[in-house]
């Protein structure tokens, strides 16, 4: 269970957040990206962890993620268009069979 410096700790990185334009969910085209969700990058090896987004007036301009090649695995930022796939998540098999 989280203390409560820990909480307030978090709620102050998420209003810093908020006031940089970032945001832990995000649509782009007809896919919702949240964090956590693992996704693969055109042109680059290696799976992805999306963290946050950078919107400003309502238009996504980067993801933020973590990963890449085993070993070697950094964060980087990338434009939307190039997101290639969401891996799916047992939590997301299991809503399709119900």
């Amino acid at each position: 269970m989280a203390t409560k410096k820990e909480i307030d700790r978090q709620k102050e990185i998420d209003e810093a957040r908020a006031s940089r334009g970032e945001v832990a969910s995000v649509k782009i085209g007809n896919r919702t990206f949240r964090q956590g969700d693992t996704i693969t990058i055109t042109r680059e090896r290696g799976v992805f962890t999306f963290k946050f987004a950078r919107v400003v007036d309502g238009v996504c301009q980067d993801i933020t993620v973590f990963g890449g090649v085993r070993g070697r695995q950094k964060f980087r930022a990338f434009t939307p268009d190039r997101i290639k796939a969401k891996k799916r998540t047992p939590k997301e098999d299991q809503d399709l069979d119900e």
